[in-house]
């Protein structure tokens, strides 16, 4: 009743109440009717079978609501929800039911846990393999060319979904595409639809970051029957605590047929740190992958599911004294879906507070060599652990060497160094 809006007369003042309050005939309840003669309001009923409702003015009482409940529940009636004591009901079997798939989406998605910290993951009942099961299949409304894909990382192998392959295929794409932000140093946003992610990072001499690295990867284990689970990391490089900065960088937990166990690939991680072969998702265990060593750990956080951090082991450069483990990016499994890496792309692309968008970043990976081009600084690590920095001076070296060193055509109207 205090949801009645005030009234205007033709000839008299404002009224806060209206005298006569005609009625929907949907609303023809006996304690309906005494609270409006408590409040001294006269009520007209529209007759059924007779009148309309449509036909009681302007001013006809109409409190209708709607509930329509999202994950693919049916829409409810109205004239069920008329009653005052019906809608409180419904609201509740709602939201009991949209925790209870909430929940057993997640128990579904997780499985059991094993000993040692990992995941076995569980078959859903719905086809493909458990981490990618509950996810909508993301980007796959076009054709993808997995020969042209293979062709340009130089992959030769079994085309099976295995363990193996798996691990061949990351190293050869690390080794055969570069990392580089050229598009967002001039102000763009890149496209991480498919067949522009195909146009650029296979036929044209040119690379990306992570959205676009991952991304096209994650289509080609698709393609090869691979289950993948699209994740977001908080890059913890030169951070304080786990936490300072927010998840913006894009990481993969791909699952093969048959294989309990799921993997943690990444191929698009700028950083001398980063993955070169997937690694297990098991904690507290070392990894050699390509000659680099990685961990999983776990950290406190006051989230519902585990923080799984990865960590990589680095030497000292003076090689006095043994080296230690460093953290790179920290995640959950949580699964995340193509409309949330648009809105991350497009901040880290255009927004002035992001590295990627104010100077050149780029890096090229081969067996004995880690290239890395920060603004001016390039940098050259060697597989023994020998480093060379130089800074560059002038916009046509810088231009040369990533067309020569980092097989990377600088596009038009693009500066490197300001």
């Amino acid at each position: 009743m205090r949801g009645i809006p005030p009234t205007r007369s033709r000839r008299g003042p404002r009224r806060r109440r209206p005298a006569k309050l005609p009625a929907d005939k949907g609303y023809d309840y006996d304690h309906l009717r005494k609270r409006l003669r408590r409040r001294r309001i006269r009520h007209r009923i529209a007759r059924k079978g007779i009148e309309p409702s449509t036909r009681l003015g302007r001013h006809r009482w109409v409190v209708e609501g709607t509930v329509s409940w999202p994950a693919g529940c049916r829409r409810l009636h109205r004239r069920h929800e008329r009653k005052a004591e019906h809608f409180l009901a419904f609201i509740g079997i709602a939201a009991a039911l949209i925790s209870y798939r909430r929940l057993t989406d997640w128990n579904n998605l997780l499985g059991p846990k094993t000993e040692n910290g990992s995941y076995r993951g569980r078959r859903t009942g719905r086809t493909g393999p458990a981490y990618g099961a509950g996810m909508p299949d993301i980007a796959r409304t076009t054709s993808f060319d997995l020969d042209a894909y293979l062709k340009r990382i130089g992959w030769e192998g079994e085309r099976r979904a295995d363990a193996a392959t798996l691990r061949g295929v990351h190293l050869a794409h690390a080794w055969a595409i570069p990392f580089e932000n050229l598009d967002p140093l001039r102000g763009r946003a890149p496209s991480l639809e498919p067949a522009a992610l195909t146009d650029k990072l296979v036929h044209s001499r040119r690379g990306g970051y992570c959205y676009e690295h991952n991304t096209l990867f994650a289509r080609a284990l698709e393609e090869l029957g691979f289950g993948v689970t699209r994740l977001t990391a908080r890059v913890v490089v030169g951070a304080d605590t786990l936490t300072d900065r927010p998840r913006t960088h894009m990481a993969l937990l791909v699952h093969a047929p048959g294989d309990p166990q799921p993997y943690l690939a990444d191929v698009g991680f700028g950083a001398i740190g980063a993955l070169l072969e997937p690694v297990p998702l098991i904690a507290d265990t070392e990894f050699h992958d390509a000659g680099r060593r990685h961990r999983l750990v776990h950290a406190p956080h006051r989230g519902p599911l585990e923080l799984w951090v990865l960590e990589a082991y680095q030497e000292r450069r003076d090689g006095a004294g043994p080296g230690s483990w460093a953290a790179q990016y920290a995640f959950t499994v949580e699964p995340f879906e193509a409309s949330d890496y648009e809105v991350i792309n497009w901040y880290i692309a255009t927004s002035p507070r992001s590295p990627f968008s104010r100077r050149p970043y780029a890096q090229s990976l081969t067996p004995g060599r880690h290239l890395l081009l920060d603004g001016r600084v390039l940098t050259e690590t060697r597989a023994d652990g020998t480093v060379t920095q130089r800074e560059l001076t002038h916009e046509e070296e810088a231009r040369r060497i990533l067309d020569e060193d980092f097989g990377i055509t600088v596009p038009d109207g693009v500066t490197l160094l300001e």
